[in-house]
């Protein structure tokens, strides 16, 4: 899966590239005390959950795999491919900075901020809920599956390792998801046709290539990276548009009031 994710990084270099700022832009809100709650409760979600509960399982508790997942456990023996899935949800993370800094030297240091903070909660959020699903679903990974790797301690397959229950959904695929979905949504908005295709696409081909590398890495199912693609997707729209926006003006930036940041928290 190299040219997916070769791709995915020639799309993000691109729209990289310097512009001119513009009257009209659509520009998220700063951050308030509301921004720093919901990060703060999403953190606490995510290692509150991981500390706390009790997942380890024996070995005979793997049961069954539905047909749409079992050659997963065949194809999934790919150690290289856990590498390049973290490669492909760094990319992810490398636009938000590019853009948060990029927007910032346009638009202000506040601006970059805001940018930044929204980016922030669309990935913490969605940690949050997957790890919530993970927790509770306690799918053993398709490498407990596979004799041999179960016995390597390095990837964490073991019947007595935690993390070889944690299969639905994946994080990985999540995080890319929803960092591509929050550039998307910015993209659409501020109606540039050819730049909001360059994102969605380059979007959807780093969202792609990590959830084919984590099936390649054995560590989850395509139903667990199909699930995480399409909550990424959507927590990565519904953050920016509940966090709302205000629009740019040659004279002053009108303020557009849409629901807080911490809705997110209602919603999931």
């Amino acid at each position: 899966m190299r040219s997916p994710l070769r791709a995915a990084a020639a799309l993000c270099v691109c729209l990289s590239a310097p512009e001119c700022a513009r009257a009209g832009e659509r520009l998220p809100v700063e951050p308030d005390w509301t921004d720093a709650t919901l990060m703060a409760l999403d953190l606490g979600v995510v290692f509150g959950l991981k500390a706390a509960v009790p997942h380890a399982r024996h070995d005979g508790d793997r049961g069954a795999i539905n047909p749409i997942d079992a050659w997963a456990v065949q194809w999934g023996t790919h150690d290289d491919a856990l590498v390049t899935s973290n490669i492909g949800v760094g990319l992810g993370a490398a636009w938000a900075v590019v853009h948060s800094v990029t927007t910032g030297r346009d638009h202000g240091a506040d601006a970059g901020l805001a940018r930044a903070v929204t980016y922030s909660e669309s990935v913490l959020t969605t940690l949050a809920v997957a790890e919530i699903a993970k927790q509770a679903a306690q799918r053993p990974r398709p490498c407990t599956y596979q004799a041999t790797r179960r016995l390597d301690p390095d990837l964490g397959c073991s019947p007595s390792d935690d993390d070889a229950y944690l299969s639905f959904f994946s994080g990985h695929t999540a995080s890319a998801a929803a960092l591509s979905a929050t550039a998307a949504y910015w993209a659409v908005r501020d109606g540039r046709a050819t730049r909001a295709a360059v994102t969605i696409a380059a979007g959807a081909a780093l969202t792609t290539a990590v959830g084919v590398e984590r099936v390649r890495a054995g560590k989850h199912f395509p139903t667990d990276v199909a699930t995480g693609a399409f909550v990424g997707a959507v927590v990565g729209v519904l953050t920016p548009w509940l966090r709302g926006e205000r629009t740019e003006s040659a004279d002053a930036p009108a303020a557009r009031v849409m629901p807080a940041a911490l809705g997110l928290a209602g919603v999931f």
